[in-house]
């Protein structure tokens, strides 16, 4: 079942409860008053009602402006799967410029080194690199 109609349903289930209790409620309040207080407390009910009734109804036109924009955005939106070759291309290259710098500064740390300085040269940074990714 679809979630929307799923949250629909508690939510219309919710305010039944709520509208007989509601309900129940004013009948205890009005069960001792007099006529008149009654259709002064009727009256006074019915105009906070009104008054909540135009503010929820601008509450949810600004939800539904909301919801709207928000969709647009989503729409707007490029879906990773269409993204992903791209990136990966992306990450190819920064991997290639990488070795090629890597080992452009390795050649000018070797020039006119012997077989055994070169070898410390890259213990050292094998040791550093090492160590940088423990951290």
């Amino acid at each position: 079942m679809d979630e929307r109609k799923i949250s629909m349903n508690h939510s219309n289930e919710v305010i039944e409860k709520m509208n007989k209790e509601i309900k129940e409620t004013e009948e205890k309040i009005l069960k001792d008053k007099t006529p008149e207080e009654q259709e002064k407390i009727k009256k006074e009910w019915e105009q906070n009602k009104i008054e909540i009734d135009k503010k929820l109804k601008k509450e949810l036109e600004k939800f539904e402006k909301d919801r709207k924009e928000l969709e647009k955005k989503e729409s707007e939106l490029i879906p990773i799967e269409d993204m992903k070759e791209g990136l990966n291309d992306m990450m190819k290259d920064l991997d290639n410029k990488w070795d090629e710098t890597l080992k452009s500064a390795i050649e000018d740390l070797f020039k006119g080194k012997t077989e055994e300085e070169k070898a410390k040269i890259m213990n050292a940074f094998k040791d550093s690199f090492i160590n940088n990714q423990e951290k």
